[in-house]
């Protein structure tokens, strides 16, 4: 038997409401991390509609 080192997680991709920079981007990058990926959006239903869609892992 040997043993295996699972390969490192992917950092998720976050959509959030707002410019790059803002508030929610920073606040995204604090609780997961900074290599997660930021998807900036328009309004609350691009952010779902970018989940919905697989465009982004949480929103």
């Amino acid at each position: 038997m040997s043993a295996r080192t699972p390969a490192p997680a992917a950092a998720p991709t976050v959509a959030f409401q707002g410019e790059p920079g803002a508030f929610s981007e920073e606040a995204a990058r604090h609780l997961l991390g900074e290599n997660v990926s930021t998807l900036p959006k328009r309004s609350f239903e691009e952010v779902r509609a970018a989940v919905v869609a697989e465009e982004a892992d949480l929103g």
